[in-house]
């Protein structure tokens, strides 16, 4: 009979004992968080995470710098400015002037003060003219204004003048040797002074002066002068303020009536014309 050796079964039943107070205690703890989970699930859900984060190392996060490129600012350039649109002179227009076959016959010299009215033996063209304060006037257009006066028999003779103007860029004419198919006007401004032929629905400069109103010593706004022209047979001159500042040659015609004209926008107060007298000459 072989007996077993003594510390062999001493040893099993240390460790049978130790492993079942470790299943008691684990059975109790299992126990306690059952309870607390029933209680208070919220609370047990936060410290489960709370103890499961300080436990689970957090993943190391690196941070990558790379220097970004500046883009340079775009700087808008400036904008184009036009230049002002370049305004021409106003242009003298053809107009065929009208027939006086029943205007009384005029001789010479005539003269017109425009005192209280206007004469009968005025023609007017274009325009309602009139006579305001003493002078000879019209309504101001964007289109030319005309008056006729005399008689188509006139020859040879100084037409001479008194001319307002608010604004001298505008020309004034003072027409000569008119017929009804044409007539030949001086035309001045405060830059030049031109002699126009209009004859047959066209027009064209037949003598130039690069001298105008403001050349001796007044305005360009709101100023008189005196304006002579003297027609002697084929040779027309012309006179600001007594000087003499172009003379012209032209065989077209040789005899017509006289008339006043100008171009005034309505924005502008009209020209007025006095002191009016046709003499023979020479």
């Amino acid at each position: 009979m072989t007996d077993k050796p003594e510390p062999k079964r001493h040893l099993f039943t240390l460790v049978i004992g130790l492993l079942t107070i470790f299943g008691a205690v684990a059975t109790v703890i299992s126990c306690v968080i059952a309870f607390l989970a029933l209680i208070n699930p919220q609370k047990f859900n936060q410290v489960i995470i709370q103890l499961y984060s300080n436990g689970t190392p957090s993943p190391e996060v690196v941070v990558v710098t790379q220097q970004v490129p500046v883009v340079p600012e775009i700087v808008s350039l400036p904008t184009y400015t036009p230049y002002p649109t370049y305004t021409p002179y106003p242009t003298s227009t053809t107009v065929p002037l009208p027939t006086n076959t029943n205007a009384p016959a005029i001789s010479l010299p005539f003269s017109d003060a425009f005192d209280l009215r206007l004469g009968s033996e005025w023609r007017q063209f274009k325009g309602s003219w009139r006579v305001v304060n003493g002078r000879l006037t019209t309504d101001s257009s964007d289109d030319w204004r005309r008056i006729l006066v005399g008689d188509q028999n006139w020859h040879n003779y100084a037409v001479d003048v008194d001319i307002w103007s608010e604004e001298w860029f505008y020309p004034a004419q003072i027409i000569v040797r008119a017929q009804p198919n044409g007539y030949i006007a001086l035309e001045t401004n405060i830059h030049d002074t031109e002699f126009i032929l209009f004859t047959g629905g066209s027009s064209s400069v037949i003598g130039h002066s690069d001298t105008g109103v403001d050349d001796f010593g007044g305005s360009r706004y709101k100023y008189m002068y005196h304006i002579r022209v003297e027609v002697n047979d084929d040779i027309y001159a012309a006179y600001i303020d007594g000087n003499m500042i172009l003379q012209t040659q032209d065989t077209t015609y040789s005899n017509g009536q006289v008339g006043l004209a100008f171009e005034m926008p309505s924005s502008y107060n009209s020209d007025w014309f006095d002191n009016f007298i046709v003499s023979q000459f020479p």
